[in-house]
Order: C-alpha cells, then structure tokens, then sequence
C-alpha cells in the first residue's frame, strides 16, 4: 500500500514514472514510445545547478551539500505537488483533507493496483500515517501537513512509522533486526544452510552490505531507514557523479567539472536527479 500511496501522489503530476528495482522510483520526461529520455541537461543548467548546490559559495560542491541539497529539493518538490493533490483528493472542497478522503483514494489505488492485500491492516496502517501527519491534530491535514502521507522521507515521524512497519513486516523472527534473506524478502528454505542461499541476489547482498555500516551482519532500525528514506539511492547515485565528473579527485566538484560531466553521466540516476532539480527550478 505504500507503493500505492506514492504513485497515488506522481501520477498527478505532469512526469512520466518509472519504477526501479530495490525500492527505487526514477522519475522523468517521457517520449513517444513510452521510454525515459537521457537527454543531457544544458551547460548553463549545470553551472547554476552548482551555484545552488554550493552554498558557502567557495566555488566547489561536496558531497555534504549535495546531500543537504537533495534532502530540501524532495521537500520543495513535494510541497510542490500538494495543490494538485488537494485539488483532486478535498471532495468537500474545504482546502483540507480528511480521514475518510485519504482513505477514499488509497483504496481506489490499491483495489487497482495491488490485489490479494490485506486491506484492512494496510488501511490501519494508512490511518497512523495520516495521524502522524496531522502536526496540530485537529484531524484534518493542511496544505503543509498533507506532503508527509505521501512523502514519508519529508517528515521524520511519519518516515519512523514506514521504517517501522517495513521492518515488522519483513523480521520473521522476531530479533528487531533483518537478516540479508529478511531484507531481501526472501521465503525460508527446509533448513538453515538452504535459506541462507534462497533467493538472495549479487544486488541485494551488495545492498545489504552497504547498507550494514556496522558490519554485523544485520540491519537495524537506523540502517533500514537509510533505505526507506531514499536516501541510500540518493547517495548511490551521487557516489556515481563523482566519480564521473570529479577530475582532479579531491572529492569536490568544481562547476567546469559539473559542466564537463554532461555525456558522461546521460541515462544514469545522477542525470536523473539533477534533470528533477532543474525542471523544479525551470532551468
């Protein structure tokens, strides 16, 4: 249900979607066979793209601020998008949505697209994300509450709570923490050594790994938020820029570097990225 909580929210704006495997959705401009473009952005939308990235103004990017800057774009972006779900969510017209609209549209998503769910734990479960929205619980979400419902990562109570039930769902036995083969969703073999192989891809163990910055083995509440933030892609993908674009490997990005990375990052989650930040920005 949280799946369709999130294409609920996309579907009304004006980008094409694209879900990924491992829990990521590319977002961007769609052509006439129905497939993304990889269109390189322009020289000047790099370098102005760096200026607001660079925000002590030294002339260099670092991984720091392109964190902070990812983090407050999928906050603009989604505040963004809330008159449009409003417009087609507040049957009552009141510029609020309850309970009850909330709930309207998640079941209409879910009867559609996700068939055989138990419907009556995810609405409960929808239910306390709506609370958990509702900062000033007067029942009704406003225009700057409505956003954490259907982008969890924006807002840290409503993030804990996917965080929790994504884990509660997947710990089979119990531990408060996900084995590689939880994580992965991967059913149970006739015996330890079996299950330990079952299911498991080279992608999901890397993941995992990554992911597992304790190197216990296991993931823990912390770590599995990374994860269902977004933010674990977002840094994957950043990762990826600079090592394209980052010449002199001095773990900043100056705006020739930014610039001169165009080809090299086109179709990749990088590019992806920074084409939402500049359509946000009308670059």
């Amino acid at each position: 249900l949280l799946l369709a909580a999130s294409l609920a929210a996309l579907s009304r704006s004006n980008v094409e979607v694209e879900i990924q495997p491992h829990g990521e959705t590319r977002v961007g401009q769609p052509e006439e066979n129905g497939v993304i473009e990889a269109d390189t952005l322009s020289a000047h939308a790099m370098r102005v793209m760096h200026r607001k990235v660079d925000t002590n103004g030294d002339g260099l990017a670092s991984m720091n601020e392109f964190l902070h800057f990812a983090s407050s774009m999928r906050k603009a972006i989604a505040a963004r998008d809330t008159p449009t779900l409003l417009a087609e969510l507040d049957s009552d017209k009141d510029g609020e949505l309850s309970s009850e609209e909330y709930i309207k549209d998640i079941k209409k998503w879910s009867d559609h697209h996700e068939p055989g769910l138990d419907q009556d734990k995810a609405l409960e479960f929808e239910l306390a994300k709506f609370k958990a929205a509702d900062s000033d619980w007067d029942g009704r979400l406003c225009r700057e509450e409505l956003p954490a419902v259907f982008y969890p990562e924006t807002d840290e109570g409503v993030l804990r709570l996917v965080v929790y039930e994504a884990m509660k769902q997947k710990d089979r036995n119990g531990d408060r923490r996900l084995s590689p083969e939880e994580f992965a969703g991967a059913e149970p073999g006739e015996d330890e050594e079996a299950s330990a192989e079952l299911g498991v891809t080279e992608q999901e163990k890397a993941d995992f790994e990554e992911l597992d910055t304790d190197a216990d083995g296991s993931l823990d509440f912390e770590e599995m938020a990374v994860w269902e933030s977004g933010r674990f892609h977002t840094i994957a993908a950043l990762k990826s820029l600079f090592a394209a674009a980052d010449a002199d490997e001095d773990n900043d990005l100056t705006a020739d570097e930014l610039e001169n990375s165009r080809e090299t990052i086109a179709g990749t989650e990088a590019q992806y990225h920074l084409m939402d930040w500049a359509e946000h920005h009308e670059l």
